[in-house]
């Protein structure tokens, strides 16, 4: 009989705790989200085209993730090369310290006898494969991705909203929601991104949306309806970045409500209220991998 690793062993332990008692998750310092149960059938997007989809975006909505190093003002740079995605990532750490992340993101082929094109694989040397989904985007607006890794009857599920500007109707936003929750995960989960004027790229912004619409006019051509208001819109939802206010028609605030800084330091400290060094042997395995896994992401 062969030897079964100690993080084996704890492994199993962990699933029959946590299935029996789920308060255990905060008693034993589990990230909020380590959920028990499998990763959920994905409906990816339609004839995903990676040259549409290339380009900048921001991130409006993410579920939150305490290994992830960037916490506010994030955006995503894609550059299709042809046969791999190039990521670009920038943001701010919570202490405010920028952060430039770069990535390799390529089509799944080992998975699947079809692959397909909207489900990519983040790939570094040394670490595991981490996937990234594109559920739903109409290239232009808005997108809609899902990530999801298990490990011994675990889940770490992950999804983002992004926006091609920092702000985005709250109907656009449901759309990902909607998507989402067809598909079983909770859009309940997300919260926002911190996006507008604290954030380093905001003395820019007018020039960096120029250069990106420019890009899209490059690769989608140009939109097949173009409202009146657009524009106005536009100036006044970067007017909304302005004031730090709430974006027209209720779209995602750039900075954190009361109730919502305080789900959010809820759901950090939920992980985190038991981090001291008696910390059990199980989170100290877990941590190490999530560590490496998510930080792919980012």
């Amino acid at each position: 009989m062969g030897v079964v690793a100690p993080c084996q062993v704890v492994w199993c332990v962990v699933v029959v705790v946590v299935s029996v008692v789920p308060q255990a998750q905060t008693i034993l310092g589990i990230p909020p989200f380590l959920e028990y149960g499998n990763c959920a059938n994905v409906t990816l997007k339609s004839d995903f085209d990676p040259i549409k989809y290339s380009g900048l975006w921001f991130d409006i909505q993410s579920v939150p993730n305490k290994y992830q190093y960037t916490k506010m003002c994030i955006t995503q740079t894609y550059t299709w090369t042809g046969t791999q995605m190039e990521v670009a990532t920038r943001g701010l750490t919570e202490e405010k310290r920028k952060v430039r992340q770069g990535a390799i993101m390529h089509v799944e082929t080992d998975t699947f006898d079809d692959p397909h094109p909207a489900y990519m694989t983040v790939v570094a040397s040394g670490v595991p494969r981490v996937p990234y989904q594109i559920v739903a985007t109409d290239y232009r607006t808005y997108a809609c991705v899902y990530s999801c890794l298990e490990y011994f009857g675990f889940r770490a599920e992950f999804a983002w909203v992004f926006g091609r500007t920092p702000v985005l109707p709250p109907s656009t936003i449901d759309r990902c929601h909607l998507a989402f929750a067809n598909m079983g995960v909770d859009p309940s989960k997300m919260v926002p991104i911190v996006q507008g004027q604290t954030c380093p790229y905001y003395e820019t912004l007018q020039a960096t949306l120029a250069e990106s619409e420019q890009h899209l006019l490059e690769v989608l051509g140009p939109p097949s309806h173009s409202p009146p208001h657009k524009e106005r819109a536009l100036g006044q939802d970067l007017q909304s970045l302005r004031d730090g206010e709430v974006a027209p028609e209720g779209g995602v605030s750039i900075t954190p409500s009361a109730s919502q800084s305080a789900s959010g330091e809820k759901t950090q400290s939920a992980g985190s209220s038991s981090g001291s060094s008696s910390r059990p042997l199980f989170f100290v395995c877990l941590s190490l991998l999530l560590r490496q896994m998510t930080n792919l992401l980012y």
